[in-house]
């Protein structure tokens, strides 16, 4: 599928000048062989110098020709060319594919955030083989991607492995890179699921914990909030997800639980602190859990004075959390009428006794507990 072009003419063989020599001649003469495409037109010799006559020189193929001979060009001994001009073809005929990867890369992360946004680079196809179409995927932390599609490749996962994929009908071949995304970066680890865990931050180029001096909710929702995990409602102390390694980072965090990332919060950074990892720091998000509520303990009251009935403000239940998408609403179904928390009603001791049905829900997720009110005369 390469090599030296010779061409048979007037009872023999000769070669090919390479004045003009290009890859559109050179696919002519592959498609000819049933070799496919071409992917280089080498000049001067590359395949060693040829003997007898140079038979073409000039040759002008569009690329669409059947044979050599139909391209226009010069024959015979009209030319001033030497065997050190003799032309040659590279063919793709059904070679494996071959792919080279782009260099690793490190890359800063987007201002104030803890991902980079990148657009995939794609790698060079040195040849493939001219049955079907070449096809490369990029797959970046097991999601399939194109060539240039944008992606956000976090501080957290760093450094990401980009693994290229090439094929045609017939060959496929891989080769992979990374990139490194620095700069400041939040993850959790050693909790239960992906919403709660240690605290570990990544700072001047490693990872390390924060101690849990001064650590309440509005800390751990700084945390929460950065990794898009809604509100926090819990802030563990003293390495309830377990003991960290490396560096103790952060200490004397003191948020206000307004910053976007816990780096914007005041604290003592780097070695000026007196931690050990039995007190890293610790987050419970909400992300989108289910909603949970209390309901209040079943009550017994007295009527109102000379009266059937007795007067209620309506309790409210304990949310310990809730999902941070949407706002939480909390309605209390009473005798087959819809109230709120704190509403004035009159519960009567004949129907007693009394019960409070409690629902809540944010736009997500949605929790019922119930309740009684026993009214006594």
């Amino acid at each position: 599928m390469e090599g030296r072009v010779e061409v048979f003419w007037n009872g023999a063989w000769g070669t090919v000048c390479h004045r003009g020599w290009d890859l559109r001649d050179a696919t002519v003469i592959c498609r000819e062989l049933g070799f496919g495409e071409a992917y280089a037109a080498p000049r001067r010799a590359v395949f060693g110098e040829g003997t007898g006559a140079i038979v073409l020189n000039g040759v002008r193929c569009t690329g669409n020709e059947e044979t050599v001979f139909d391209c226009p060009a010069r024959r015979g001994s009209g030319h001033n060319c030497w065997h050190d001009d003799d032309a040659g073809v590279r063919c793709t005929g059904d070679r494996p594919v071959k792919i080279i990867c782009p260099s690793n890369q490190t890359i800063d992360s987007d201002s104030n955030q803890n991902f980079a946004t990148v657009n995939l680079p794609g790698p060079a196809a040195s040849y493939h083989s001219s049955i079907g179409r070449l096809e490369i995927t990029i797959d970046v932390d097991g999601s399939t991607h194109r060539v240039n599609d944008e992606v956000r490749l976090s501080i957290a996962n760093s450094p990401h492995v980009l693994q290229f994929n090439a094929s045609d009908a017939n060959n496929t071949a891989t080769c992979s890179m990374q990139i490194s995304v620095l700069g400041i970066g939040v993850r959790l680890v050693g909790g239960s699921d992906s919403m709660e865990g240690r605290v570990e931050v990544f700072w001047n180029g490693a990872w390390g914990t924060v101690c849990d001096d001064l650590w309440d909710l509005e800390d751990a929702t700084v945390i929460c909030r950065e990794l898009g995990f809604g509100e926090a409602y819990a802030a563990p102390h003293q390495a309830a997800f377990g003991r960290g390694t490396g560096d103790i980072l952060l200490d004397n965090v003191e948020c206000t639980g307004n910053e976007e990332t816990v780096f914007d919060c005041t604290a003592i950074r780097g070695s000026g602190h007196n931690c050990g990892h039995s007190e890293d720091a610790g987050v419970r998000c909400t992300g989108d859990r289910p909603v949970i509520i209390i309901c209040p303990s079943n009550q017994t009251i007295d009527s109102d004075s000379n009266q059937n009935f007795a007067t209620v403000n309506l309790p409210g239940p304990a949310v310990p959390y809730h999902s941070s998408i949407g706002r939480l609403e909390i309605t209390i179904d009473v005798d087959g009428s819809t109230r709120r928390v704190n509403d004035e009603v009159r519960l009567s001791i004949a129907d007693s006794p009394h019960v409070l049905q409690f629902n809540a829900s944010d736009a997500n997720n949605t929790a019922t507990c119930s309740t009684q009110i026993s009214g006594v005369v």
